[in-house]
């Protein structure tokens, strides 16, 4: 009974862990296909503040900071003043 009791409980737990990485996934799939489809510095920093948002949500994933950081080097080289060109870069 106990471990019946036991191995119910962690099969409960596993799929909540596996429904919210789908979750995970199926946000950062959306998002990268709309940054496929960003044209202006608008589109490319909604995209990024979203995959900061998502970043901030899942501390422990690397690729939302990276896809953020990477909209911010397209920004970056989308600006004409040169001098602003830095502030998308730190």
């Amino acid at each position: 009974m106990k471990n019946t009791l036991l191995l119910i409980a962690f099969a409960t737990f596993g799929f909540a862990a596996r429904s919210q990485d789908k979750k995970y996934v199926k946000t950062m799939e959306k998002q990268i296909a709309s940054m496929d489809t960003c044209k202006t510095q608008a589109s490319y920093m909604k995209v990024a503040n979203s995959f900061e948002r998502i970043g901030g949500a899942e501390k422990k994933e690397w690729l939302p900071e990276y896809y953020a950081a990477y909209a911010y080097i397209l920004i970056g080289y989308m600006e004409a003043d040169k001098g602003k060109m830095d502030d998308y870069f730190t």
